[in-house]
């Protein structure tokens, strides 16, 4: 399951102000997971620059597939992926990643860079 920390957030939101902290903070020990953050980086081979317009997916071992949008972030659970970036009519670049155990939850962020190739 991808970016359950999203729904915590849009929780937040949605709340009055006088009940808004508790159920937050309920609804994060309901949850008890851990998450590592992954921000992605895309490099356009042919320009060398960034870009955040080409299309990154992110598949879980449970065949499950996110869109990263947001130039790219996501919050992971432990387990294996493998992400992809492409652009119309280049060839897509692919990376694969594992989170490790998660039992300690120590926050950290992952960068990845991924280059699209001509």
């Amino acid at each position: 399951m991808f970016r359950r920390l999203a729904w915590v957030t849009a929780l937040a939101f949605s709340c009055s102000s006088c009940l808004e902290a508790g159920l937050i903070a309920m609804s994060s020990q309901i949850e008890g997971e851990c998450y590592q953050d992954l921000s992605v980086t895309v490099i356009d081979d042919r320009t060398g620059g960034k870009v955040c317009d080409a299309r990154v997916t992110l598949l879980n071992s449970d065949g499950e597939t996110e869109v990263l949008e947001d130039c790219y972030q996501a919050s992971l659970l432990e387990g294996r992926y493998r992400l992809r970036a492409s652009m119309p009519g280049r060839k897509a670049a692919t990376t694969f990643l594992e989170v490790p155990d998660l039992s300690a939850c120590k926050p950290s962020t992952s960068t990845v860079m991924l280059t699209i190739p001509p």
